[in-house]
């Protein structure tokens, strides 16, 4: 599996709205200042202890524990792993799967038999203490 830049999961982070998809799954919820309350759906309540707050995109149950992003969100309501939430917020938002990029990304190699432009080599100071390539 390729590694997802960082910068794709913090773009997914704030693109995807939190509390759009937790309205999308049937989660009832009332407003509390700028916030949202709610049952938890990660453990049995009768009283909502759970808090969406919009501004940050990201959640938090005072019950249980639970906090995270929406990408945390899918995971834990859907039983998915990182890779399928990462799928369904790309294809929720319109942008295209990652495996579909590599795919696209292959297609713009050269033909066979052409001569392709061999590619730099990095230097050895562009790496780091662990030979980690520095973007």
């Amino acid at each position: 599996m390729t590694r997802i830049p960082d910068t794709d999961l913090a773009r997914l982070k704030q693109t995807v709205s939190l509390l759009g998809l937790a309205r999308k799954q049937g989660r009832a919820m009332k407003k509390r200042g700028e916030d949202y309350v709610l049952r938890c759906p990660f453990h049995h309540e009768k009283t909502p202890s759970m808090v969406i707050s919009p501004a940050k995109n990201l959640y938090h149950c005072f019950g249980c524990g639970a906090a995270g992003s929406v990408l945390d969100w899918v995971i834990q309501t859907e039983g998915v792993t990182l890779k399928i939430a990462i799928r369904r917020l790309r294809e929720l938002v319109g942008l295209p799967d990652m495996d579909n990029a590599v795919v696209a990304a292959s297609s713009l190699a050269a033909p066979p038999g052409s001569q392709a432009a061999p590619l730099p080599s990095p230097k050895l100071a562009d790496l780091d203490d662990d030979g980690q390539a520095l973007l």
